[in-house]
C-alpha cells in the first residue's frame, strides 16, 4: 500500500505593515479548498483621504495545485514554507514579496 501526503494551503494568513496608498494595513487571506477571501483593513494615504479608515473583503478563487489566487481579473502566485504564505507574483506589484503568517 502506498500513501501520498497531501499538503494543503487551507488556513488563515495575515500580513501587517504598509502598502501603496495604505498605512497600518492588515491583510488577511483565508483559504478553504478552491475558495478564499481576502480582507484588507487600514488607513488610506493621500492628499484628500489622509488617515481615513478603509476596510474591504473580496472573494477569490484558489488553485492549490498551480498555487494561484484569483481575485477579479488579478492572478497572484504564492508559495508556502514554514507556516508563511508568500506572494511570488503580482502583476499590480502591491503584494509581490509580502509574507503572510499562518494564524
Amino acid at each position: 500500500m502506498l500513501l501520498a501526503a497531501c499538503s494543503s494551503a487551507d488556513g488563515t494568513y495575515v500580513y501587517q505593515g504598509s502598502m501603496p496608498f495604505m498605512e497600518e494595513a492588515t491583510v488577511t487571506i483565508q483559504i478553504k479548498g478552491d475558495k478564499g477571501k481576502v480582507h484588507t483593513k487600514g488607513k488610506t494615504i493621500g492628499i484628500l483621504t489622509e488617515g481615513k479608515p478603509t476596510e474591504q473583503t473580496d472573494e477569490m478563487k484558489v488553485n492549490q495545485k498551480e498555487k494561484t489566487l484569483e481575485l477579479s481579473s488579478l492572478k497572484l502566485g504564492y508559495e508556502i514554507k514554514g507556516g508563511e504564505l508568500t506572494i511570488t507574483s503580482d502583476p499590480s506589484g502591491i503584494l509581490a514579496g509580502k509574507s503572510f503568517k499562518k494564524k
